[in-house]
């Protein structure tokens, strides 16, 4: 074998590895930032079912954020599975365009968690806001 082709075979084992890597973030994200949704949402839901809560209003924000942080790690999966696809053409301007797709979905799983931290945030000035008890 010659070195050219160690030298190709060394870069596919990094893009797999980079591309595994790139799975594992998404997953991660898609977890925390889709259980974080779904939480919200329950509660959202329990608020509704109160008489008179204007709470829920409150939560929209966060909801809005939660779910954008979801929508970023979907674009995220995509440019990854792009990334992996175009990889494996071997040639032409798809081959050439697969770091870039690689450099997208690292992108959006940041953007996925600058959403999630500020909807936290959101969450907790809403939490804030919200009547206290009088704890009797």
């Amino acid at each position: 074998m010659g070195d050219a082709s160690l030298t190709y075979l060394r870069y596919l084992a990094r893009r797999e590895s980079t591309i595994q890597a790139g799975l594992a973030a998404v997953k991660t994200a898609v977890l925390i930032t889709g259980g974080t949704a779904a939480a919200l949402l329950t509660f959202i839901g329990h608020l509704a079912t109160q008489k008179g809560s204007d709470q829920v209003k409150l939560l929209a924000c966060p909801l809005l954020l939660f779910s954008l942080a979801l929508l970023s790690v979907g674009v995220a999966s995509g440019m990854t599975y792009l990334s992996e696809r175009a990889t494996l053409q071997g040639k032409g301007f798809f081959y050439k365009s697969a770091s870039f797709f690689n450099i997208v979905a690292a992108a959006c799983v940041l953007l996925a968690y600058v959403f999630y931290g500020w909807g936290a945030w959101e969450t907790y000035e809403a939490f804030s806001k919200f009547p206290q008890g009088t704890g009797g």
